[in-house]
């Protein structure tokens, strides 16, 4: 279901519900991976994702400097 949701949000909003259909087959049919009895849903501001990666030792890596983005990141 995190697979879903991450690739869901790079789609346009009318391709969706066709790609969820081909990934739960894809999942659960073709490589029967467990489906899951209970989703947890944790939510971070981004704001305080940014405070979080600020204070870290992380802050003087490229990455971090905004330098390296993928398409999600970058929006």
């Amino acid at each position: 279901s995190s697979n879903m949701a991450h690739q869901c949000g790079r789609l346009p909003k009318k391709e969706r519900n066709k790609f969820l259909r081909w990934i739960d087959e894809l999942e659960y049919g073709v490589n029967h991976i467990p489906r899951e009895d209970l989703i947890f849903f944790l939510h971070l501001p981004y704001e305080k994702a940014a405070e979080l990666l600020a204070g870290s030792d992380r802050q003087n890596r490229a990455y971090a400097k905004g330098q390296h983005k993928d398409m999600v990141e970058g929006n």
